[in-house]
């Protein structure tokens, strides 16, 4: 007999999510982690981006940028 049971990340957010921030911050911090980000200029860009994102033409993580901080 087997039991299959999926990996639900926030069912661990309180146990381990402490850990997660500090182990995770200090890798980007380190460039041990390397991310890329799609980003679109401009809240005219966001319609598409997204549909750009649902028709997978952007790479890493879909952003768009609407102010400078």
């Amino acid at each position: 007999r087997i039991t299959i049971r999926g990996f639900i990340v926030s069912d661990f957010a309180q146990e381990c999510g402490a850990d997660f921030a500090k182990d995770v911050g200090s890798w980007l911090a380190n460039g041990d982690i390397i991310y890329k980000e799609d980003i679109a200029d401009g809240i005219d860009n966001a319609p598409d981006a997204f549909v750009g994102m649902l028709q997978g033409k952007n790479f890493g993580k879909q952003v768009v940028k609407i102010a400078d901080l």
